[in-house]
């Protein structure tokens, strides 16, 4: 299978991918609408956007694109985002 993704590696969107394909063939796109441009050019494709966010919601650029392009949402990935901040030295003196 192939996949087109918002990179590059190491974003969450890769992190989707390996989880619901891991065996897929990945392509890195620098544009959410890239993912979709190629989906919509190249019938061998699937492509994995972000679509909401638990701080912004849905994300503008992705609900533009599935009303410009015929790319239907076809499953879902639920990816738990847990961020973990690391200091090394004091904290500064205010």
């Amino acid at each position: 299978m192939k996949i087109a993704t918002l990179g590059p590696e190491g974003t969450f969107s890769h992190e989707a991918v390996q989880k619901r394909f891991p065996e897929a063939e990945i392509r890195f796109t620098n544009t959410i609408r890239e993912v979709f441009e190629i989906v919509s050019h190249h019938p061998g494709f699937t492509g994995v956007v972000p679509l909401e966010n638990s701080l912004s919601g849905s994300i503008g650029l992705t609900m533009d694109a599935l009303m410009s392009y015929d790319a239907p949402i076809t499953s879902e990935i639920l990816l738990p985002i847990r961020h973990f901040l690391v200091g090394n030295g004091a904290a500064p003196q205010i």
